[in-house]
């Protein structure tokens, strides 16, 4: 796949403070791209500067092979964004809030609109008022408004905030449609973390500024994944064992006196026996495994950081 978003060193200071500091990242076509933080991470200064409403302090912003000033406001043209809440007009429908937005932008295609409405599930709002909007679909005409050009890549800053169950779902459910019937690749950031877990393809941690690692959604679950780590005194042996006697290769191998076994995790009591019986010696064995929450707080540095 293609990269379409890369960011060397990226950098944006204010004052004597470091809201971003030497970002690099990677984004490919197609990607869902989980940028994982708390709040005051630096998650919206980072998007700000890719979106143009920030300029960096230092460092560059590569957005479709374009690196210039004017490069990159020519492919700002193929983004849609939420990064602050979108104004809206709150005696008018969601359809005249579109229209005036299209005019004001020179989107010539009158039909946008209905595609964009239809796209998020409010073409059937007739002339109901955006101020009795629920909050669900106050976002979701916001996203509406973003994807009214049908942008490439869409630019979302913790766009389900403050959203009940229902429309978290609805606002996922969304997302998945434009990725999957048309390939927008989207950079979403929350702090909402088991919600990124089923979006996202690929994630990005941020902490106080500093990024802190960029991994597939499958290397995430591979770190995630839940095993019976084994202490004992021989792991060459151990494995071997593991192999002929117990029939799995579902094992990795960390150090001489360290195995993961990524299997057999209901029956601990067997590989133990079958190891001692073997005159391995056993020092320990535990069950182990993290979700994504707990896969960040250890990122960060435990819980006195987190």
């Amino acid at each position: 796949m293609d990269t379409i978003l890369k960011t060397k060193n990226l950098t944006k200071k204010y004052h004597n403070q470091l809201a971003v500091n030497n970002v690099n990242m990677e984004i490919k076509q197609g990607d869902i791209y989980g940028l994982v933080g708390k709040n005051g991470a630096g998650k919206t200064t980072l998007l700000r500067m890719i979106s143009g409403l920030t300029m960096p302090s230092s460092g560059e912003i590569d957005l479709f092979n374009e690196t210039s000033s004017q490069g990159l406001n020519k492919s700002r043209m193929r983004t849609g964004a939420i990064i602050e809440t979108p104004s809206f007009f709150p005696y008018l429908s969601a359809k005249k809030n579109l229209e005036y937005y299209r005019i004001q932008r020179g989107i010539a295609e009158k039909d946008s609109i209905d595609y964009a409405l239809k796209i998020v599930g409010l073409h059937d709002t007739g002339n109901k008022k955006f101020k009795n909007f629920s909050l669900g679909m106050k976002q979701r005409l916001g996203l509406a408004l973003t994807i009214m050009s049908s942008p490439d890549i869409l630019i979302l800053d913790e766009p389900i905030n403050g959203l009940d169950p229902t429309g978290i779902v609805e606002f996922r459910e969304i997302l998945l449609k434009l990725n999957r019937e048309r390939n927008t690749t989207i950079l979403i950031s929350s702090h909402i973390l088991s919600e990124l877990s089923q979006l996202a393809t690929t994630y990005g941690f941020i902490h106080n500024g500093v990024f802190l690692e960029q991994l597939s959604s499958e290397e995430l679950s591979n770190k995630c994944r839940k095993a019976l780590a084994i202490k004992v005194s021989d792991t060459a042996k151990a494995a071997a064992i593991i192999e002929r006697e117990l029939g799995s290769s579902e094992y990795e191998i960390l150090n001489d006196n360290e195995i993961k076994l990524y299997d057999l995790m209901n029956v601990p009591e067997k590989v133990s026996k079958v190891l001692i019986n073997n005159n391995i010696m056993l020092y320990s064995m535990s069950s182990e495994g993290v979700n994504l929450e707990n896969y960040f707080i250890n990122l960060i540095g435990g819980g006195h950081n987190a």
